[in-house]
């Protein structure tokens, strides 16, 4: 998803990429998450849970920054200009989003620790 979305990126620039970055954030995304993973399905606690959901916070932004940085943006004059988007608008929907995707982690969380203590 990280790399398609940067693939989708309309810019006046063409993408320069370090590949052995790349590869090292495709390996700290698969490491933590099957680390993150594994935790999440043999815990019995509360704060066992919120260990495994912080590292897969980890993955996501080890992945990501390490994907960030693999990149080179170099300008390129014969690309046409890209119009702007409002950030307003920007802002409001990554809010929206990201607070959608912490409501559905707590409320998996809280599913899975009362399903946890029923067992």
């Amino acid at each position: 998803m990280h790399y398609t979305g940067m693939l989708a990126m309309e810019v006046q620039a063409d993408m320069q990429w370090d590949w052995n970055l790349v590869a090292v954030s495709v390996a700290i995304a698969l490491a933590a998450a099957i680390v993150a993973l594994w935790l999440a399905t043999h815990v019995k606690y509360l704060w066992q849970i919120v260990v495994s959901a912080l590292v897969m916070g980890i993955a996501v932004c080890g992945m990501h920054y390490t994907g960030m940085m693999a990149v080179n943006f170099v300008h390129n004059p014969a690309l046409p200009p890209v119009e702007a988007m409002d950030l307003g608008v920007v802002a409001f929907s990554i809010i929206v989003v990201a607070m959608d995707v912490i409501i559905m982690v707590i409320a998996m969380a809280v599913v899975g620790a009362n399903r946890n203590q029923l067992i």
